[in-house]
């Protein structure tokens, strides 16, 4: 049995523009409809065997928690955030239905701030120390113009290009192996948390048998999640 999704990429596309395009000239207000309507139209072509999965929520039960983290944002460092996204993820999955099946997955802000914060941290004590030593190393000239002497900084000398671009590649670098690494750890959590509450007959299940796309490989490509291949579920 697999997962699919079906859908109009062109539509999903044209929703994406659409409310992006809404979220930025109402400064971000807009933002928590565009989450709950594409999500919607996500959940609802998804499809495991022939049954299909429904979501019901509403983005004005999440706009004043959005508003509240915006306002917040700034204060709290960023963390407000981290609240926002553990209230938004236990919305999401209370309001998705499968048939009988309903679902609740109780993470919480300390959750969500074990997985982000040390690897914020992280991140930031590395790109000052990288930053400090490119700095000293590359702009030696610039202190040298100045009078200062810099000829005892316990830094290697290299070419300025050589760390500028050195510099560039880690700055891209970092960010995607640390979003590898938190992605691994956040399905696990969810994973560990998800409960689910109600019966299925798993005998009635069928492999869904929908019309190949002759215009594309569906919505699940265009997101690329894969969802041409399917994700394989023993019943």
């Amino acid at each position: 049995m697999r997962f699919a999704q079906a859908g109009d990429p062109k539509r999903y596309g044209f929703q994406f523009l659409g409310l992006g395009f809404l979220a930025i000239i109402t400064f971000g207000m807009a933002i928590p409809f565009m989450m709950i309507r594409l999500h919607k139209y996500r959940v609802d072509n998804t499809y495991l065997g022939q049954e299909r999965f429904t979501f019901d929520g509403k983005a004005i039960d999440i706009f004043w928690q959005w508003f509240l983290c915006g306002v917040l944002a700034y204060i709290t460092l960023g963390l407000s955030v981290l609240w926002f996204m553990a209230f938004l993820i236990r919305y999401t999955v209370s309001k998705t239905r499968f048939g009988p099946l309903t679902f609740s997955l109780p993470v919480k802000f300390s959750d969500y701030a074990k997985i982000y914060v040390p690897f914020a941290l992280v991140a930031i004590v590395a790109y000052l120390l990288f930053a400090i030593l490119i700095f000293a190393t590359a702009s030696g000239p610039v202190f040298q113009a100045a009078g200062i002497d810099v000829g005892d900084l316990p830094v290697p000398k290299i070419d300025p290009i050589i760390a500028y671009v050195t510099f560039f590649l880690i700055g891209i670098l970092t960010p995607t192996i640390t979003a590898m690494m938190i992605t691994h750890r956040i399905f696990s959590l969810f994973a560990d948390k998800l409960e689910t509450e109600g019966e299925i007959d798993l005998d009635a299940f069928v492999q869904n048998a929908q019309e190949v796309s002759k215009r594309g490989e569906g919505l699940a490509d265009a997101l690329d999640v894969g969802g041409g291949a399917g994700i394989e579920v023993g019943l």
